[in-house]
This record gives C-alpha cells, sequence and structure tokens, in this order.
C-alpha cells in the first residue's frame, strides 16, 4: 500500500513502509540523540508545529542512504515511472 508520493529532482517517488525509529534519516537533527545504543528522537511524540516537516520524513531514498541502524530502513522508495 502506498504511504506517500514525494516528487523530488523531477522524479516521481511513492513510499511505503513505517518508521521504526531507527534513526537513519534523523542524523543532524537537533532533537535526535542516541541514548545507550538507543536511538531516541526528543519530540517523536510531539512533532507540532515546524517540526511537522518531521512526519513526512523521509521524503527521498537519499534521506535514509546514511546512518540507517545496520543500513535497513522501514521506510522504502520506489521510482513511479510514467504512466502510473
Amino acid at each position: 500500500m502506498v504511504d506517500e508520493y514525494f516528487l523530488v529532482n523531477g522524479k516521481k517517488y511513492e513510499r511505503t513502509g513505517k518508521c521504526d525509529r531507527c534513526g537513519g534519516c534523523c542524523i543532524g537533527c537537533p532533537h535526535y540523540e542516541i541514548i545507550k545504543g538507543v536511538h531516541v528522537c526528543k519530540i517523536y511524540d510531539n512533532r507540532t508545529g515546524k517540526y511537522k516537516v518531521c512526519i513526512k520524513w523521509p521524503i527521498h531514498p537519499g534521506d535514509i542512504k546514511f546512518g540507517a541502524k545496520n543500513g535497513k530502513c522501514a521506510f522504502k522508495f520506489v521510482e513511479v515511472k510514467d504512466g502510473k
């Protein structure tokens, strides 16, 4: 089931899956920490206001390319070709 479609650099992607809080797309965010080996988002349950963007993140396969635990993010992206 398609979660959403995202248009990035002229390419359309569909994203499926659900966040498993691996932290792969959160590297560099001031609200992301690794505490005793556990990936933690300090605002995960309260993403409102300017942090609503976090709910839509990641929007592109490149957002999860680096950093996901064991290289496996629960989100998957597939480029949508014309006609779909």
